[in-house]
């Protein structure tokens, strides 16, 4: 059974291949140092970057503040929710709202997926009381 590390290597390369017209698919590191960063063309859809935390944990950024952790002794399964997650940004199936407090974030809330399929991803920093501003977007497709 292949690790973590290596199914995340072949994604990669798999994004590298399918967003070449719609992105910059970049690595950086090996094994579980391995950090994938795509950053589309349109400036209105979601950027993100995979890493993993272990051999069974794979950490999503995306958009401008929100955090994703997949985590299973499964790597297979890891991945398999990745990919998920990848396809919804890429089809700009996310909305992120990020509260500021002193001009930073402190709290993001992000909808991946169709509507009434969507999953909810929370953010947080910190205490955010009393945030003073907040900023919604409805990320593009690739």
């Amino acid at each position: 059974m292949e690790t973590l590390s290596q199914l995340l290597a072949g994604y990669a390369e798999t994004l590298r291949q399918q967003l070449a017209s719609r992105a910059t698919v970049s690595t950086e590191g090996s094994e579980l140092t391995l950090v994938v960063t795509a950053k589309p063309h349109n400036p209105r859809a979601c950027p993100f970057t995979l890493h993993l935390e272990s051999d069974s944990e794979l950490t999503i950024t995306f958009g401008s503040f929100s955090i994703c952790h997949i985590d299973s002794r499964d790597s297979v399964t890891v991945i398999l929710d990745c990919r998920q997650f990848v396809g919804h940004f890429v089809s700009g199936q996310v909305t992120e709202q990020v509260w500021f407090r002193g001009g930073k974030p402190c709290r993001a809330l992000a909808k991946v997926g169709p509507a009434g399929q969507d999953v909810h991803v929370h953010t947080r920093s910190g205490l955010c009381l009393s945030p003073s501003e907040t900023d919604e977007t409805s990320f593009e497709p690739y």
